[in-house]
């Protein structure tokens, strides 16, 4: 294999024996009328966005008591606890 330096970002490979074949295998999709192919990981990766989309990313009810008890003062944070999971988390 042999890289030429250019002025465009651009690598020049000679000699490579790698085929094009099996990825053009790949590309070729066959689709049934105007609608194109999907593959059925895809179909699945599409119903978990779906599902995802309608679910909520926080516990509204959580952040509202953690607000109040930050306003009155009565929020405690247990540095301990906290250190105790990142280390069972991450080692």
């Amino acid at each position: 294999m042999e890289i030429r330096k250019t002025s465009t970002p651009q690598v020049t490979l000679v000699n490579s024996q790698k085929s094009a074949a099996p990825q053009q295998a790949k590309a070729e999709v066959k689709t049934a009328g105007n609608e194109p192919a999907v593959s059925q990981d895809w179909r699945l990766l599409e119903q978990g966005h779906e599902e995802l989309k309608s679910t909520s990313d926080f516990d509204a009810d959580k952040v509202a008591a953690l607000r109040q008890s930050l306003k009155d003062g009565s929020f405690d944070l247990d540095v301990g606890l906290i250190a105790g999971a990142m280390l069972r988390q991450h080692g």
